[in-house]
């Protein structure tokens, strides 16, 4: 279990450095015939599916069902948002705030719902 962890977190790194270095190599590797668009989002297009990736395998290996819907939304967000504001918004990114307020409401909702399920029992003093 530990193994994977680091695997993942290993991983999770190295997405992030190829993404903060890339300064348009990744693109120049695309075959000439390749769409432009395509070569133009050719990092979100793989960071997509290594995050739906980690996603599911945290779920699998922990039994929360929960975030097979984080790593769709989170995934196909990303690349969304990449695609919508072709780079990086200079605002709020609508994408990916709607995909944090989808997990937000299914966050509360468990809390609200083990609360109810668990009240504090008052103590006798």
């Amino acid at each position: 279990m530990v193994v994977v962890t680091v695997g993942l977190v290993n991983l999770t790194i190295g997405l992030v450095l190829l993404t903060l270095l890339d300064n348009g190599r990744l693109s120049t590797l695309a075959p000439s015939k390749v769409p432009f668009w395509l070569r133009k989002f050719l990092v979100d297009i793989l960071v997509a599916p290594v995050m739906v990736g980690i996603f599911s395998a945290i779920g699998y290996l922990f039994g929360v069902a929960s975030l097979y819907l984080y790593c769709g939304l989170f995934g196909l967000c990303n690349l969304a948002a990449a695609i919508i504001y072709d780079g990086a918004p200079e605002g709020f990114n609508v994408p990916l705030g709607t995909a944090a307020g989808v997990i937000l409401a299914i966050g509360a909702t468990l809390l609200v719902h083990f609360l109810r399920r668990y009240t504090v029992q008052k103590l006798d003093a």
